[in-house]
């Protein structure tokens, strides 16, 4: 019983390192890609 919670555990915790990992890869591309709108805004109106 005991190693079965453990595994469980290992097994969770395994899923919100990987919930954690997705999350901070999505918000960098999201602040990527308003850094590059903003990048090509100042471009647009420089022309």
């Amino acid at each position: 019983m005991g190693s079965f919670i453990c595994k469980a555990l290992g097994i969770s915790h395994i899923f919100v390192k990987m919930r954690l990992y997705f999350l901070t890869i999505h918000s960098v591309k999201y602040f990527l890609n308003l850094f590059y709108i903003k990048m090509s805004d100042s471009q647009y109106y420089t022309t």
